[in-house]
């Protein structure tokens, strides 16, 4: 992985920490001396609001911290998007060959290659199951 690909990896993964920390620091000086000097309706929720980003970002920090050397996760795609022909065939035998069963087998298929169907999955590996 390129440099450009890391640091753009980075950026997006701790993009909504960086997000809710400038709506701290933005909103919190305007919100709460307004909240203290006159309260209103709005300016409660304002504040209930402000608190809620305050008291959810250290479980967003811990949960960006925890997951950093984990690939983002951009969507599976659909089973129709991975034609057949494009899954290697010798990944196909080496995870069939590596699990004596089917359902691991068909499993670990299917986490390789997230958009392949469940039915195509289990023809790929009942096919190399038998040769």
């Amino acid at each position: 992985m390129g440099r450009r690909t890391r640091w753009w990896s980075g950026f997006l993964r701790w993009r909504p920490v960086v997000r809710d920390t400038l709506i701290l620091a933005i909103y919190g000086p305007l919100i709460i001396p307004r909240v203290l000097s006159t309260p209103s309706w709005w300016e409660c929720i304002l504040f209930a609001l402000w608190l809620a980003i305050v008291v959810y970002i250290p479980f967003e920090v811990r949960n960006t911290w925890r997951d950093r050397n984990k690939p983002l996760n951009r969507g599976l795609m659909g089973p129709s998007s991975i034609p057949l022909d494009d899954i290697d065939e010798d990944t196909v035998h080496t995870i069939t060959a590596r699990h004596g069963e089917r359902v691991p087998a068909v499993k670990e298929l299917r986490e390789t290659y997230p958009g392949l169907s469940l039915l195509d999955a289990a023809q790929l590996v009942d096919r190399h199951r038998k040769t």
